[in-house]
């Protein structure tokens, strides 16, 4: 116990907050008011989740695997904020290995079991922010992420061809 408190002094304020809440809710993580206060302490700029799980040092939280792939529990009762959330990292990160890539994989998964949402919260965006969300979840080591052939296929299934389009193509316009 006294080496982990030895370590969370050296993490920084965004750190710190983000571990607090997720401690927390690992004691109940069906509380919603839990569940709200992770994702309020979630870091929401990317230079602030690079600070947190991508530091150069690799301190911090580095790597976040456990912190990132919650999102994706928490987007059953929370789908509007995480859903938003995840987008508006994506579209302001560069893909990497390790955290972004966790964050790509998780807003895919919450795409493909939300895709109304997916395409509702995508469709208002900007070119740019479309074309920055797209660039991130078709990269990767090997192609695009796990489940993005299938969104596009799903978004298309449902009625939303183009945003599947966009996704597909890398069109910077959906009108």
């Amino acid at each position: 116990m006294t080496i982990r408190v030895a370590v969370a002094e050296k993490l920084n304020e965004d750190s710190k907050r983000i571990e607090s809440a997720y401690n927390q809710l690992q004691l109940r993580q069906d509380n919603v008011a839990f569940q709200q206060a992770y994702l309020d302490a979630f870091p929401k700029t990317a230079k602030s989740f690079n600070q947190v799980f991508n530091p150069p040092n690799r301190k911090q939280l580095f790597d976040g695997n456990k912190y990132i792939f919650l999102l994706e529990s928490l987007s059953e009762n929370h789908l509007e904020p995480t859903l938003a959330l995840t987008m508006k990292l994506a579209c302001n990160l560069q893909w990497k290995s390790g955290a972004p890539d966790y964050l790509q994989l998780v807003l895919i998964k919450i795409a493909v079991n939300n895709p109304i949402a997916f395409a509702k919260g995508f469709k208002p965006m900007g070119p740019s922010q479309r074309t920055s969300l797209v660039e991130f979840l078709a990269a990767g080591q090997k192609g695009p992420a796990p489940g993005y052939e299938r969104l596009i296929e799903i978004l298309r299934r449902i009625g939303y061809p183009k945003v599947a389009d966009q996704l597909f193509f890398g069109l910077s316009s959906i009108d």
